[in-house]
């Protein structure tokens, strides 16, 4: 079920009604559709999942902000008030780890627990010169997340393992 919730809540799609609440949060350059082959596989008896889109993505994607860290959190955790959950745990992938890690800051006595998929350290991945260019063209430039996929997985995957 989709659900922008009210006010200024980021959309969300809740699966599952299970007891223990989590909130999942997406990589750079995807949504919540990238969770998409974990979520046939996941206990909706014993969670209940909330799939994010940050603002910038997804059904998000002009959802204007100042797109930090801070404010991902700051989201989050109004995505939870809306669903009433007081605690929850939190996956994040990549910069989704990263926003885990900002929301344990945030709001310690919220968070049950965190779990990191590759998560980009909370101290950051500085970037700077031709790795800036790199990253910042990869929106664009599937060649770049070629790159950039290739030299994070030690080549080991080939193109059809790379993100769109």
């Amino acid at each position: 079920m989709a659900n922008r919730g009210a006010g200024n809540v980021i959309p969300y799609e809740v699966q599952g009604s299970g007891p223990e609440q989590v909130i999942a949060l997406h990589h750079w350059l995807s949504d919540r559709s990238s969770f998409g082959h974990l979520r046939p596989h996941l206990d909706g008896g014993a969670f209940s999942y909330a799939f994010v889109d940050c603002r910038g993505y997804g059904e998000a994607m002009d959802t204007p902000g100042t797109y930090t860290m801070e404010e991902v959190a700051a989201d989050v955790l109004a995505v939870a008030d809306d669903l009433g959950w007081d605690t929850f745990s939190v996956i994040g992938h990549s910069m989704g780890g990263k926003a885990a890690q900002q929301l344990l800051l945030d709001a310690p006595s919220r968070i049950r627990s965190i779990i990191g998929i590759s998560p980009v350290p909370a101290s950051g991945f500085p970037l700077e010169g031709e790795m800036w260019e790199l990253f910042s063209g990869a929106v664009e430039d599937s060649g770049n997340r070629r790159a950039i996929f290739g030299a994070l997985t030690g080549s080991w995957h080939d193109d059809a393992w790379t993100p769109g």
